[in-house]
């Protein structure tokens, strides 16, 4: 029982993540569940591009260093964590088997995703704010759209 926290933290961290969950309620981001939805509907030979950069073509999923319990879409692959991918049938099962899946954070910690994690688009270790917001096909190319999240300033 020495590694518990104390009751009171417990109820602290709680009380952020509600008001973390709730500064995100009025923004398109999708879920990891509403994003296997949309790839099931892709064609799933299709490469995957990203709609602002679409000279990174290989991607993974990692926690998202901004908030570790959320998932992040990596896009910048040079560094030999897991085995990327490039298509959708790949990007779909990937994303499938992150539910019930933990994640390390970036500074420790496992964290476990589940079908309403919310999901950035942004490299291992940074917090882009860059959230996944749709996932569209034009011909061979589907293309992970989003979009940045700008934090209001309440002071």
């Amino acid at each position: 029982m020495a590694n518990e926290r104390p009751e009171w933290i417990n109820v602290a961290m709680q009380a952020v993540d509600y008001q973390i969950d709730r500064e995100f309620d009025a923004e398109p981001i999708k879920t990891i569940g509403e994003i296997v939805l949309l790839l099931k509907q892709q064609p799933q030979d299709n490469k995957v591009v990203l709609d602002f950069d679409d000279s990174y073509d290989v991607f993974r999923l990692v926690s998202y260093r901004g908030y570790y319990r959320f998932l992040s879409l990596d896009y910048d692959c040079s560094t030999k964590f897991q085995r990327p991918y490039n298509t959708v049938s790949q990007l779909l099962r990937s994303f499938e088997g992150a539910i019930n899946s933990e994640f390390g954070g970036y500074k420790g910690g496992q964290f476990k995703m589940h079908s309403k994690t919310i999901v950035f688009v942004s490299p291992y270790g940074m917090a882009s704010q860059r959230m996944l917001v749709d996932i569209k096909t034009k011909g061979k190319l589907t293309t992970i759209c989003t979009k940045i999240h700008v934090e209001e300033d309440n002071g």
